[in-house]
């Protein structure tokens, strides 16, 4: 206890003289109801928290939101929440995603398709390992019943219309405000500028979660949005997340849009700490959980990495899987490239926590759901779902992990997978 109370002690100064010195004090100890918009991953992880909230987490992250949500219940007269639509459906589709985990975990070679990183799956194992869960339900009855709803046995649309709605509602009984976006002025070209800007970060996104991102972006810059039509003062929002992708491109949207207004980034631990400060009363679990948070500025939490397991079942529509030899396949290429992949990466791989396999599949992924590509993410799963066509997939993976590492980019992967998509389409 006297650890703790020194720590919250220390700690206290450390963020008050933070506060003073930058001049931002007045700004936090005011009355004034700050705006927070959640992103996807603060949303997730506050579902799994609100199944339940009695648990105390292992997992960082998770636990951080839980301290989240009971700071937010504590100073909620002085916290206007909110989300967006857009944040919803990716909500919604990790939990697709999540549902499609099922069909791996009976696999015999199950363990070779390594750790899942979906927030969900490993809410289950830790709940499922600490007796907060009856030994007869399984994931995916886990995943339904965190909606209240019967998911099960729903083509992909449905299961994504039905979980959006349901989500809508758990966050709308939570005074979570859902944010629908206008035409922005300029949009076109400030995308541009932030696909420059994740490319100079190295920042994997798809081309929905680059569209999604952006129009918060812009909703929190946007003055109108956040201007008191009485006193014609601007009250910055703040955005709620772990993703320093945000952090970066602000600083050169603001300066190139002299228009826009200042919003804040701060990541949940953030959040709690400083109301702590506002009321000279530290959260002691917040301190004990993770002290890093005091003195973050530039928050890197790997939201947006994905595990083997996780990507792989995006290629798959068959519910059987063990019909499919390819998977075994892909995971015994995997495991062969565990030394290549302790070589020296280019730069296109620094940062990146994916294995080189689940890079590629990642990018194969994102590029068949852009747009603006000749064939559809549905032409490379029937692809991937053909036995005449393993050698042919395992050879294209083969050849690029091993060009990949000595520099190469992926405009050849990309056109064999055109091939076999036309060569299956005759």
């Amino acid at each position: 206890m006297k650890k703790n109370d020194f720590l919250n002690k220390l700690s206290s100064i450390h963020l008050f003289n933070n506060l003073y010195s930058s001049d931002k004090l007045e700004k936090y100890i005011n009355e004034k109801v700050q705006t927070m918009v959640l992103d996807t991953q603060i949303l997730i992880r506050m579902l799994c928290v609100l199944y339940n909230d009695k648990m105390s987490y292992s997992d960082t992250a998770l636990q951080s939101v839980k301290i989240l949500l009971s700071t937010f219940e504590q100073f909620k007269s002085r916290i206007n929440l909110s989300t967006t639509y857009d944040y919803v459906g990716e909500v919604a589709g990790h939990m697709l995603e999540a549902m499609k985990l099922q069909r791996f975990l009976s696999l015999p070679f199950a363990s070779k398709l390594g750790k899942s990183k979906n927030v969900f799956y490993n809410a289950f194992i830790e709940l499922k390992s600490n007796d907060k869960i009856d030994d007869e339900i399984d994931f995916a009855e886990f995943i339904v019943s965190i909606l209240d709803e019967d998911l099960l046995d729903l083509n992909d649309d449905e299961f994504l219309r039905k979980a959006s709605r349901k989500i809508e509602e758990i966050l709308t009984l939570s005074n979570i405000q859902l944010i629908y976006h206008p035409t922005y002025p300029n949009y076109q070209a400030i995308m541009k500028a932030y696909e420059i800007s994740l490319a100079y970060q190295s920042k994997d996104r798809s081309f929905t979660a680059r569209e999604n991102d952006l129009r918060t972006i812009l909703y929190l810059s946007t003055r109108e949005y956040h201007t008191n039509s009485s006193t014609n003062e601007i009250n910055e929002p703040f955005l709620i997340t772990w993703d320093s992708a945000f952090y970066s491109f602000r600083k050169s949207l603001l300066t190139e849009h002299k228009e826009l207004s200042y919003w804040y980034i701060y990541s949940p631990l953030k959040v709690v700490d400083r109301f702590s400060v506002m009321n000279f009363n530290l959260n002691p679990s917040s301190i004990s959980l993770n002290i890093i948070a005091l003195t973050e500025t530039n928050f890197n939490y790997s939201t947006k990495s994905a595990s083997f397991i996780y990507v792989i079942s995006n290629f798959f529509n068959e519910k059987d899987m063990s019909k499919l030899g390819i998977i075994n396949k892909l995971a015994e290429l995997k495991k062969s490239s565990q030394n290549l992949d302790e070589l020296p990466t280019n730069e296109e791989m620094k940062g990146k926590e994916e294995d080189t396999l689940t890079h590629l599949l990642l990018n194969l992924r994102n590029h068949y759901y852009s747009p603006d590509t000749k064939y559809r993410f549905d032409d490379i799963i029937k692809v991937f779902e053909l036995p005449k066509f393993e050698d042919e997939i395992l050879g294209i993976f083969t050849k690029t992990m091993n060009q990949f590492k000595l520099g190469s980019d992926l405009k050849i992967m990309i056109q064999d997978f055109d091939n076999l998509i036309e060569l299956n389409k005759k």
